[in-house]
């Protein structure tokens, strides 16, 4: 993380309007629609493994089993947040959000 700690600050650019124009006229300028995306963690996860000496002596695959640990880690983490992102949901909210709620972001509505 930066140095903001356990929060995370993600700069966000809107798009950009498009107007039409006459060739010798003036051009219109519209402001840049801008926001902060802010997330606090929270929840820490951790995807930990290792082979015995005896097994990293007697093998001759060795190298090949220890390189293999850190992209099944990533894969095995990876599954692990997108079966809690799509279980997050309870009775009467879609995704852990009411309903009802319009799900305002920066000013527009997301739903």
């Amino acid at each position: 993380m930066p140095d903001t700690g356990a929060t995370l600050n993600i700069p966000s650019i809107g798009d950009l309007d498009v107007n039409d124009y006459a060739e010798d006229t003036p051009v219109q300028y519209t402001a840049l629609a801008s926001g902060n995306f802010q997330f606090t963690i929270t929840e820490y996860l951790s995807s930990a493994t290792y082979i015995t000496v005896k097994e990293r002596q007697d093998s001759m695959y060795a190298a090949r089993v220890e390189a293999s640990f850190v992209p099944k880690q990533a894969r095995a983490i990876s599954v692990r947040l997108e079966g809690d992102i799509l279980n997050c949901g309870q009775p009467g909210t879609a995704n852990g959000q009411t309903t009802a709620s319009l799900n305002p972001i920066n000013g527009a509505n997301h739903r």
